[in-house]
């Protein structure tokens, strides 16, 4: 199934897609459905109207936040010696990301991006960016954006990874080589690469 997508219940657990016949939907069912779907459409078009109007943050000002955002967590490790409860939350995502196997377009962008902080600058960096950006901001970056990220990190590395990292990396598990579970995912996805 292509996402996004939209489904159809007409019970719990009974759901179809709406390219699908609609010979066996009662009529008040049909009705109910008609109903939703134009509020649907009348609420999903008055929210891209709204956003078309508000000027669109540009993609340096972005990376900008990126980047500040990195900066002002390294700091606060620093400081207070350990990550705050959002931050903590993010390094485990990451982990559970990291090592294993995953298949949806979004999980699997971010798992090789953390791949690749891990190969060029080391775990420490993983959970710097992890705590710092957390899956979204980092899943949704475009290559552009990924390379600038990755650029970022190896000027600025010994800025960025403050002494208390590589204890936090040991507590949030964070794996110290990324080689084996790169061998392991890809033998699990049926592609093979190997990390230099």
């Amino acid at each position: 199934m292509d996402y996004p997508c939209v489904k159809l219940f007409s019970g719990e657990n009974l759901s179809f897609s709406w390219t699908s016949s609609f010979k066996e939907v009662r009529d008040p069912d049909l009705e109910a459905f008609l109903h939703q779907c134009c509020t649907a459409i009348s609420s999903i078009k008055t929210e891209l109207k709204q956003r078309r109007k508000q000027p669109r943050r540009s993609r340096p000002k972005i990376f900008e936040e990126h980047r500040e955002r990195l900066g002002t967590c390294a700091a606060g490790i620093e400081t207070s010696q350990e990550l705050n409860d959002e931050q903590a939350k993010q390094a485990k995502i990451a982990v559970e990301i990291i090592t294993t196997s995953q298949t949806t377009r979004f999980e699997k962008t971010y798992q090789d991006i953390l791949n690749d902080i891990s190969r060029l600058c080391g775990p420490e960096l993983v959970l710097l960016c992890a705590a710092a950006l957390g899956k979204h901001k980092i899943s949704h970056l475009n290559k552009r954006d990924r390379l600038h990220l990755l650029d970022h990190l190896k000027k600025k590395e010994s800025e960025l990874k403050v002494s208390r990292l590589a204890a936090l990396v040991d507590v949030y598990k964070i794996p110290k080589s990324l080689f084996k579970v790169s061998i392991i995912n890809s033998l699990l996805s049926g592609v093979f690469y190997i990390y230099k």
